[in-house]
């Protein structure tokens, strides 16, 4: 009775993604050096029930298969869309006869990969908005897992002008269907001015597969070194808390006392030198007249 075996088998790649049809091809071969088989039925089934023919049957026929010949047959299957990610098995159950009506059967079994698309979602960056410097500017990264297969090896980095990260990269390591990351960046600015970065999102599949994205960002810095108190003699601008502290109108209000106040004050010491050196004159007088009264008498 001649042995039938698959001597080959193709499915497209490296794995199948769940929920997409795949074309499984089989190449059926007779070992047999000397007898040819009839009558061969080929029935390719799923042991756990995860791949089912997308429209064609499950069922092939070959009428005859002479010695060291082989046949090839080719079905399109699809995974279930919620199917884990693992290697499902394919059992090939295949009947036949030999020359003299011998009825035969071979049953090979073979194993096929399946991957959950990946679905990797950045998160929305943090607003940031206006800082002033010396402060730092915070941003926060986040990041999820929206499918059914692990993510591996993510990494969070932020680059930019303007500014210098405390941690310019951080690993976040493997993020599980369902599960999300995140991580907050210090980043300190040395200049003033409309600043903007790059968030770069690295991540690889089950297979090894490098995946990169990025998200831009941005925000304003005010730098505070040209405004200066007016008693630093090194310049600059000075704006007053109190609106009401610098008041245009009273340089008009007190522009004749500003621009004679020395002649005013001057002036008015005058007068009261005079006014003391009368006073002292009347009292010696009066002094003078009482003693000569007094001699009198």
């Amino acid at each position: 009775m001649p042995v039938i075996i698959i001597d080959s088998y193709d499915y497209g790649g490296e794995s199948v993604y769940a929920g997409k049809p795949f074309m499984l091809t089989l190449t059926i071969k007779n070992t047999s050096r000397t007898t040819p088989i009839k009558d061969m039925k080929m029935v390719i089934q799923s042991k756990d029930g995860v791949f089912t023919p997308t429209s064609s049957s499950n069922t092939f026929f070959v009428e005859s298969l002479g010695p060291g010949g082989t046949v090839t047959k080719q079905i399109e299957l699809v995974a279930k869309s919620d199917s884990k990610p693992l290697s499902y098995p394919i059992e090939i159950v295949i009947t036949y006869k030999n020359n003299v009506g011998d009825a035969g059967t071979s049953t090979e079994e073979i194993s096929i990969p399946v991957q959950q698309e990946m679905r990797f979602n950045k998160g929305s960056l943090s607003e940031i908005g206006t800082i002033t410097m010396p402060d730092s500017a915070y941003l926060l990264v986040s990041a999820s897992n929206l499918g059914m297969s692990t993510i591996r090896n993510v990494r969070f980095t932020v680059s930019g002008e303007g500014f210098t990260p405390t941690e310019p990269e951080y690993f976040a390591g493997t993020i599980e269907p369902g599960q999300q990351v995140s991580y907050e960046f210090e980043l300190i600015p040395y200049q003033g001015g409309f600043m903007t970065g790059t968030v770069t999102y690295t991540y690889e599949d089950t297979q090894g597969e490098v995946y990169t994205e990025t998200q831009e960002f941005s925000f304003d810095v005010i730098d505070t070194s040209s405004v200066m108190n007016p008693e630093d003699p090194g310049g600059g601008v000075f704006f007053p808390e109190d609106p009401g502290m610098y008041d245009p109108g009273m340089e008009e209000e007190q522009g004749f006392f500003a621009k004679y106040k020395w002649a005013v004050i001057g002036g008015g010491v005058a007068v009261v030198v005079v006014v003391a050196v009368i006073v002292v004159t009347v009292v010696v007088r009066r002094r003078k007249k009482m003693d000569e009264d007094e001699d009198y008498y």
